[in-house]
């Protein structure tokens, strides 16, 4: 029994073999709207002219093949979309941007806690190259 549990580990560890699947972390968002921004050495900028594409979502359907374009924007020259009324579900936001494409999987839906206006939220193109959605706190 102890060698076959060693054949296992060494047989999952060889290249090639398969593996578990990646697991999806949704982006709570209430509105598909704000600001596209990278931050290459950590500073925040704003990305203008960048293509952003909505996708929809299905059970084990990889981004973005075979699936239903949605809506799309380009982001103005400060960086600002917005993608208008977007039902509640689950969607792919992709944006290409210098010749890459990053995709972000969302969870749109108005009962997510999220900041009043576009301008507070937004999606960030991070110095790892990571597409992901951000929050502005706000300071009273």
């Amino acid at each position: 029994m102890k060698a076959l549990a060693i054949m296992f580990c060494l047989m999952s560890a060889v290249p090639g073999s398969p593996k578990s699947v990646d697991v999806i972390a949704w982006q709570p968002v209430r509105r598909l709207c704000g600001l596209l921004q990278s931050s290459p050495k950590g500073v925040m900028q704003s990305v203008g002219g960048a293509s952003l594409r909505l996708y929809e979502w299905k059970w084990r359907v990889p981004c973005c093949q075979d699936l239903k374009r949605v809506r799309e924007t380009e982001s103005s020259k400060n960086g600002a979309f917005d993608f208008g009324q977007i039902g509640s579900g689950r969607y792919w936001l992709v944006s290409s941007w210098q010749g890459k494409e990053y995709q972000m999987p969302v969870d749109v839906d108005r009962a997510h806690d999220a900041p009043e206006g576009c301008s507070m939220q937004g999606a960030l193109i991070n110095d790892r190259g990571n597409f992901v959605w951000y929050r502005k706190d706000v300071q009273l």
